[in-house]
């Protein structure tokens, strides 16, 4: 089973785009493979992937060696890597920049699309009138 996991993140690119239109809850890690922090969010990914499963579609996307990577960050806004983007039929409902532990995502998941408590704070997005400033800082 596992394999048959592994093997299904290899085709994970090649359908990023058409994913994001018509999934009803998508969890997109947008990484790269020289982003440390993306590297740490990787297993967690894994991890949320199995926990989701059935509710929420995982999938990761490499913003460079994808093709058309870069054009699908620029358009989904993606300024810093790691980003989170929940995405509901196309729309980017809710982004966490930076890599958080399964059951913190877990948390947010449940906040943006089941109704459950929202966790607060800059470091899980947020939501606030004011974006980020650039420059962000997140705290050890």
């Amino acid at each position: 089973h596992a394999h048959a996991h592994a093997h299904a993140h290899a085709h994970a690119h090649a359908h990023a785009q058409v994913a994001l239109l018509t999934e009803e809850r998508l969890l997109l890690d947008v990484y790269a493979t020289w982003c440390g922090p993306c590297a740490l969010l990787a297993p967690q990914m894994d991890t949320l992937a199995r926990v989701l499963e059935g509710r929420v579609r995982v999938m990761k996307f490499d913003s460079e060696q994808s093709p058309g990577g870069a054009g699908l960050a620029t358009s989904l806004d993606v300024r810093g890597l790691p980003t989170l983007l929940f995405i509901s039929e196309g729309e980017v409902t809710h982004r966490v920049e930076g890599a958080l532990t399964a059951s913190r995502i877990a948390e947010i998941v449940e906040g943006v699309w089941f109704g459950g408590e929202m966790p607060r704070g800059p470091e899980y997005g947020d939501p606030g009138p004011e974006p980020a400033p650039p420059g962000l800082v997140f705290p050890e």
